[in-house]
């Protein structure tokens, strides 16, 4: 682990705990997370904010290659699709979700469909741990659909800061594979994140 400015200060390993000095009020928290992640910390630079975020390093994160999606939607308030996008580390170890989440959907074909990605309205506390096996989810509202039914549709999850896109099948389970009603043929339809990734239970 690595702890980075989130203003832009420089990160690395450190080599001691004298920068902890600078921010006293921090030390509990950072030789907390030391203890429990096995991490280092990278002091900050004395002339930025000494904002701080915790960030798996290379070797940590979760990869394209680590990870498998699935999902499905059903109708919600306003002719709206929610939809439950699962992302599941099929690799043989722990690995650490920590980038910021975006979707699309595709058609069976791979092509994707005309719906606009309209962001995250509620980010989740990452970096998120993700033993061996184990999923997170993340829940997704569709809405204003006016063409014909697409059919069976795929999600596109990215992670653009950790390099990491995965795809899978966005038809059910868990829920199915409903299609949200057209509310205005001059507006887009758009897709956005409203939870992001979290463990239930």
């Amino acid at each position: 682990m690595h702890w980075m400015n989130v203003n832009g200060g420089h990160r690395g390993k450190m080599k001691s705990v004298t920068g902890m000095i600078r921010y006293p009020m921090l030390t509990s928290t950072l030789v907390a997370a030391l203890t429990l992640l096995g991490g280092v910390v990278t002091p900050v630079s004395a002339q930025t904010s000494p904002a701080l975020i915790l960030i798996p390093s290379v070797g940590e994160r979760c990869t394209s290659s680590s990870l498998t999606v699935n999902g499905g939607r059903q109708g919600a308030p306003f002719a709206n699709a929610e939809g439950t996008v699962i992302v599941t580390n099929s690799s043989n170890s722990t690995c650490y979700l920590s980038g910021s989440p975006s979707v699309a959907l595709l058609r069976s074909d791979g092509k994707s469909l005309q719906v606009r990605f309209a962001g995250l309205t509620h980010r989740a506390h990452l970096p998120l741990r993700l033993p061996m096996g184990d999923s997170a989810g993340i829940t997704t509202y569709w809405s204003n659909w006016c063409g014909k039914n697409p059919g069976p549709l795929d999600v596109r999850l990215t992670l653009k800061d950790d390099g990491v896109t995965v795809t899978g099948p966005f038809n059910g389970p868990p829920a199915y594979n409903y299609v949200p009603l057209c509310d205005n043929k001059k507006r887009p339809s758009s897709i956005q994140i409203v939870t992001g990734f979290h463990i239930d239970g």
